[in-house]
């Protein structure tokens, strides 16, 4: 597993409200024993950065599980069963909720953790970040408002947990330049809410869950889809090579449907993929095709012709 393949969880709260952030704690039991059962381990952003920094592969397959807002539920009821399985999380606390301060009212389906609650579970490794000292949109802030929204934030955090704040989630996901450039300066790590793997400096991607997000959905939010390319060729060998080495790298899987070539293009093809298919030819591409999908195991299928290339820029 490449560092940049591990997974990071995005969840709100763990209760009963009716709100779709708030999974129950049957949900999470489950999401947590699937994990555990699978030989999954948690790693901190501090350690995932750290493994990302050097380039280095993981012996175990790893997942980072964070949580938004700091949510009551998060202490009552993810903290027992993560304990059980072993596992640590990273919270992201907007400070002046902890307090009790400038709570609008969509955000007010559940409690918000103490600043002792918190203490516990900073005790227990789990890592505290910032969400910001009010949570307001970082994109309409101007320079000086940012400073002030990120190190009110932090002093507070640091003011009460005693420690330094290295980890940052953007409210609502959302960031511009100025807002991205501020964050990169202050913060180990920057999560968003944008879906996927990418791991950029100052905005790593997340797998958010939800209420309605099934044991299926979290299964396969666990690991990054899978590339297929397709191809009918015949009679290629000017233009497979170079075809085939411009996104050989970039994919997982190359399947080839060759409908009768008499020059070299199977010998060509051979040196990128295993996956050769002979198939006579009846005068129909469809036919070609579907002959082609019927070998391919990946989850999205790119379709491509010889003559065809991926350049760098795409």
């Amino acid at each position: 597993m490449k560092s940049t393949d591990i997974p990071i969880l995005m969840y709100h709260e763990v209760g009963h409200s009716d709100s779709p952030w708030s999974i129950t704690p049957q949900q999470f039991e489950a999401q947590m024993a699937y994990l555990h059962e699978q030989g999954y381990i948690t790693l901190s952003l501090t350690q995932l950065q750290q493994k990302i920094s050097q380039n280095l592969p993981l012996l175990q397959k790893s997942v980072v599980i964070t949580f938004d807002d700091g949510r009551k539920g998060v202490h009552a009821h993810a903290f027992p069963i993560l304990q059980r399985f072993g596992f640590t999380a990273t919270i992201y606390i907007v400070s002046s909720w902890v307090d009790g301060q400038n709570i609008p009212a969509e955000e007010s389906y559940s409690e918000f953790l103490t600043w002792d609650e918190l203490q516990q579970l900073a005790n227990a490794n789990f890592e505290i970040g910032s969400h910001s000292f009010s949570h307001k949109n970082m994109s309409t802030l101007d320079a000086g408002e940012l400073e002030r929204e990120l190190s009110e934030a932090e002093k507070v955090i640091e003011r009460q947990l005693k420690q330094k704040v290295l980890h940052f989630a953007y409210p609502y996901g959302i960031y511009n330049e100025l807002a991205l450039s501020a964050v990169r300066s202050r913060y180990a790590t920057a999560v968003t809410i944008e879906r996927g793997f990418l791991k950029t400096a100052g905005r790593f991607a997340r797998q958010g869950i939800l209420k309605n997000t099934s044991m299926e959905e979290f299964k396969q939010l666990l690991h990054p889809p899978t590339l297929s390319v397709a191809m009918i060729v015949k009679d290629e060998e000017k233009n497979l090579a170079q075809c085939l080495s411009s996104f050989q790298d970039l994919v997982d899987e190359i399947v080839i449907v060759d409908t009768g070539s008499m020059d070299k293009t199977k010998e060509i093809a051979m040196k990128f993929t295993d996956k050769i298919v002979d198939f006579k030819w009846i005068d129909d591409f469809a036919a070609a095709r579907n002959e082609a999908l019927k070998h391919v195991t990946g989850d999205w299928v790119l379709i491509l012709d010889a003559d065809e290339l991926i350049v760098a820029e795409d």
